[in-house]
């Protein structure tokens, strides 16, 4: 019988110690989420000079989804004088 409560004891502990291991370690997540949800918005609040892009949308033979691809593109959420798109076939 020595044995076995000797192997249960020594499981119980290995149990327990994985749990508070597993706790620890979701006390530091939260507490390293709060930070970065505290930096997110000091970012967010920063402005940020954005280049310029040219998006080129290659259109031979796309009639069927031309229309469709256009109107994303104009949705796109960019400042409006840094932004140029190109549509064609570029052969």
């Amino acid at each position: 019988m020595l044995i076995l409560e000797t192997i249960f004891l020594i499981s119980v502990i290995l149990i327990w110690f994985m749990i508070g291991y597993q706790f620890i370690f979701s006390i530091f997540g939260y507490i390293n989420f709060i930070r970065s949800m505290k930096e997110k918005q000091k970012v967010d609040q920063m402005h940020f000079e954005l280049p310029t892009c040219t998006i080129l949308i290659p259109a031979h033979n796309e009639a069927v989804v031309i229309g469709n691809t256009i109107e994303a593109m104009l949705k796109l959420e960019y400042p409006e004088g840094k932004l140029k798109r190109q549509s064609g076939s570029f052969v």
